[in-house]
């Protein structure tokens, strides 16, 4: 469980996400983030669910990032 959030925390620092958001947009449930540091234990399935969730958004974010920049893809 520590990984997990140990992850969510890099992550969120990563593409500067709020933990509120990241655990409304990951779960669907903007406490999320704090229960897990309080001790509550995601089941397995939400566990995978939050990892899907970030390899979406990274790779979304690293396709966006050349446009941004203002850089042809």
């Amino acid at each position: 469980m520590d990984t997990i959030l140990t992850e969510i925390e890099e992550f969120c620092a990563k593409h500067q996400l709020r933990e509120s958001r990241f655990g409304r947009e990951a779960v669907n449930d903007t406490s999320f983030v704090p229960g897990l540091r309080e001790g509550r234990e995601p089941r397995r399935r939400t566990v995978q669910r939050v990892q899907q969730f970030m390899a979406a958004y990274a790779a979304s974010a690293d396709a966006r990032a050349p446009r941004e920049r203002g850089v042809a893809a």
